[in-house]
C-alpha cells in the first residue's frame, strides 16, 4: 500500500480525526455512514446501502433498533469528520476561533454524539408506534415521505457532494496550475540556453577575427629559379621579364610573338 496507493496520507488524517480518544483504533461503522451518505446515487440506493450494512437481523427487514444504530453511528461519525469554516457562524464565535490560526481546522465536536431522546424522535419519524421491524421496500417508501430525519440526510448527501466536487476541482486547479508552471520554466530554459550559444559563438568569432588581424601578413614574393626577385632585378630581365616602376610586385612577362603583356603567376 505504501507504494501502490497515493491515498495513504489521506487515510492517515481520517483515522486520525476519527480516533478523537486517542487510542489508536476507531469505530469503523462511525467512518461507514458518513461514507454511505456522502456517495452520489440514487436516494433508493443510499438507503439500500445502509440497510446492507446496518441491517443484521434480517435481509429483508430492517428494525426500529437497527435504525437507531444506524443514525447514531451517523452523527457520532459525521461529528469526527465535520469541520466548519465559516468565522460568521454563531457556534465558531469566543475561544473556537483559535483554530483559524492552525494549518489544520480540527473538529469542534469531535466525540460527542446525538442524545438517545432526541435519536427516538428521529426513528418514530418512520417507525411508527408499536411498530419494530418494516419490510426494506416499506422503510424506502417511508423515507421517501416529507420527515425531518430524510431532509436532514438529503441535506449532508448534497454538502457532501458539494465538498467532493470542490476538492476535486481544487485538485485539478493544482495540476493546471503545476502545468502551466513547469512549461513556463522550460521555456524559460529553453530560450536561456539558445542565449547563451549565441553569446558565445559571437565570442569565438570575435576572437578568431582578434587572431586573424594580430598576425603578421607575409609580403608575396616572385621567385625565379630559386632567386628572390626584389633582391635580384637581374634575374628578371634574363628571363624576359620587365618590372614595371619601382614596384618589384608589378612584374609582367612579355610575349615576343603575340607582341603584348601579361601578368605573370
Amino acid at each position: 500500500m505504501t507504494v501502490l496507493s497515493n491515498k495513504r496520507q489521506a487515510i492517515h488524517d481520517i483515522f486520525k480525526l476519527m480516533d478523537s480518544s486517542q487510542i489508536g483504533r476507531i469505530d469503523t461503522l462511525e467512518l461507514f455512514a458518513p461514507i454511505l451518505i456522502s456517495i452520489q446515487g440514487k436516494w433508493e440506493t443510499i438507503l439500500t446501502n445502509a440497510m446492507v450494512i446496518y441491517g443484521f437481523n434480517c435481509e429483508t427487514e430492517f428494525s426500529r433498533d437497527e435504525f437507531h444504530f444506524f443514525l447514531d453511528c451517523f452523527f457520532r461519525g459525521l461529528l469526527k469528520l465535520l469541520i466548519v469554516v465559516d468565522k460568521a457562524d454563531p457556534v465558531l464565535r469566543g475561544p473556537a476561533l483559535s483554530i483559524f490560526s492552525r494549518k489544520k481546522p480540527v473538529p469542534l465536536h469531535a466525540g460527542k454524539r446525538l442524545s438517545p431522546p432526541d435519536l427516538d424522535k428521529l426513528v418514530s419519524q418512520v417507525f411508527p408506534p408499536n411498530i419494530e421491524v418494516l419490510e426494506r421496500a416499506d422503510f424506502i417508501e417511508a423515507m421517501k415521505q416529507p420527515k425531518e430525519i430524510a431532509e436532514y440526510i438529503k441535506y449532508f448527501n448534497e454538502m457532501f457532494l458539494k465538498s467532493v466536487a470542490a476538492f476535486r476541482q481544487k485538485i485539478l486547479d493544482r495540476i493546471h496550475i503545476t502545468q502551466f508552471i513547469r512549461k513556463s520554466l522550460l521555456d524559460v530554459q529553453r530560450v536561456v540556453y539558445t542565449k547563451i550559444i549565441e553569446i558565445e559563438s559571437a565570442k569565438l568569432a570575435l576572437q578568431a577575427s582578434s587572431n586573424s588581424q594580430s598576425q603578421p601578413q607575409p609580403s608575396p614574393v616572385m621567385s625565379n629559379g630559386g632567386g628572390n626577385t626584389e633582391q635580384n632585378p637581374q634575374a628578371i630581365q634574363s628571363k624576359n621579364v620587365v618590372q614595371i616602376g619601382d614596384n618589384p610586385r608589378r612584374v609582367f612577362h612579355k610575349d615576343s610573338q603575340r607582341r603584348m603583356w601579361k601578368a605573370v603567376e
